[in-house]
């Protein structure tokens, strides 16, 4: 059973923040799309494990940013949907891809590269549950095809690519990402969370708070589905 606990302070609010995932020198130009046949169609999707993300357990994100080898390209024709969605596991279990409609649409519009980055702003925020993440580019409208090497890191079995009228299959490259993201307004992460006197039904849980005082606990067994309760026999120790 996976076991979150969430340590709330009502009424604080969090500056907007940033975390970096897949920071590699290594280069690809499938992933996250592939610009080189963006006059004739191209998709991807690739997953970021739950374990690069847990900072941003509770948050929304707002914005995504990519990194090129290239210094500038703009693809102003072109048109763009880009999807999230979170599930359980930490790859991708077939080169298929999962059903766009089953997924959030955070993003539609043009594209464009500036000084080696392309930054996406949501136009509707996504907040961030703790599942490995999904994330999906799909070509609406083809255009221009000037030709793009992203910056990642090799993987296996964590992207997947389709352009032309070809069909799916895995890309061994995750590409570098940033996320901004605004944190939970009311919830902070305990440190040195441990469980012990484990049965079927029951388990004592530590942690430690810090000065936060409001406790919400939460559960789940597949990573994707959360159960709040309540805690009975609340002892704080000191």
């Amino acid at each position: 059973m996976l076991l979150l606990i969430a340590l709330c302070a009502p009424g604080v609010t969090h500056a907007q923040m940033t975390l970096t995932v897949n920071d590699g020198t290594t280069t690809d130009s499938y992933v996250p799309f592939y610009s080189y046949y963006a006059d004739l169609g191209t998709n991807s999707q690739f997953l970021i494990s739950s374990s690069d993300l847990s900072d941003m357990i509770g948050g929304e994100i707002t914005e995504l940013r990519f990194y090129a080898s290239t210094v500038s390209a703009t693809w102003s024709s072109n048109r763009w949907e880009i999807y999230l969605t979170e599930i359980s596991g930490n790859s991708l279990s077939t080169a298929t891809f999962d059903d766009w409609t089953t997924m959030t649409q955070v993003y539609e519009g043009a594209l464009s590269l500036t000084n080696n980055e392309m930054q996406i702003v949501f136009d509707d925020g996504y907040t961030y549950n703790g599942g490995s993440l999904l994330i999906g580019f799909h070509e609406t409208t083809n255009g221009s095809c000037p030709s793009v090497s992203w910056y990642g890191v090799a993987s296996t079995n964590m992207s997947r690519k389709q352009y032309y009228s070809y069909s799916s299959s895995y890309e061994g490259f995750s590409p570098k990402v940033t996320f901004t993201y605004t944190p939970g307004s009311s919830c902070e992460r305990p440190s040195d969370l441990a469980a012990a006197n484990i049965t079927t039904t029951t388990a004592d849980l530590s942690w430690t708070a810090g000065a936060v005082g409001l406790f919400n606990v939460q559960y789940s067994t597949d990573n994707e589905n959360w159960t709040s309760v309540s805690v009975a026999g609340m002892e704080i120790l000191t």
